[in-house]
């Protein structure tokens, strides 16, 4: 055994007067902890696109039926059903993600979106999103495009997911009310 001093670093590493450093053993296990870690999440990397990209492209969609004549590029979104609201993060992430094609505006009631003769306002489109259901490797979203008081097309949106990006699975339907 040498006379050596040893002391202990800063970082919990050992280090000895004769130049030989030394690491406590739960630093290695911990590193090969961390290790093992870090490849079991490199290994299941297989996270899929948030909901807001695909909310962002089902408002997309919309927007591209619009007639070109249609100035206006304001959307009100509404929360589609009782029980069922768009969070803060999750509407900015919307907005974030529509900010190049329409001027997302949230509102908790479709009735404020509408004028005195029961219209969409300014010319806006208004759509009620629903929640986003997962069906295995689909996401499913149902939307009301609200065209007036009394008067609403409902569609049923099929999507999946391809790398971080969501794509259509074929044409929207429209469902009865």
């Amino acid at each position: 055994m040498s006379s050596g001093t040893a002391t202990v670093r800063e970082d919990g590493g050992m280090s000895s007067s004769e130049g030989v450093a030394r690491r406590p053993v739960s630093a290695l296990v911990g590193a090969w902890v961390a290790l093992a870690v870090l490849l079991v999440a490199c290994s299941n990397d297989k996270e899929r696109p948030s909901a807001a990209g695909a909310y962002a492209l089902v408002i997309g969609w919309f927007m591209d039926q619009r007639d070109p004549a249609v100035d206006s590029t304001i959307v009100y979104v509404a929360p589609q059903g009782e029980g069922f609201s768009v969070g803060l993060d999750m509407q900015a992430s919307i907005i974030s993600n529509t900010k190049d094609i329409a001027d997302v505006r949230f509102v908790d009631d479709r009735a404020e979106a509408l004028d005195a003769d029961g219209l969409p306002r300014d010319g806006a489109l208004v759509l009620s999103l629903g929640a986003a259901v997962e069906d295995g490797s689909r996401l499913h979203i149902g939307v009301d495009e609200v065209l007036g008081e009394q008067r609403a097309q409902s569609w049923q949106f099929a999507l999946r997911a391809r790398g971080q990006d969501w794509r259509l699975t074929g044409t929207p339907e429209t469902v009865p009310l």
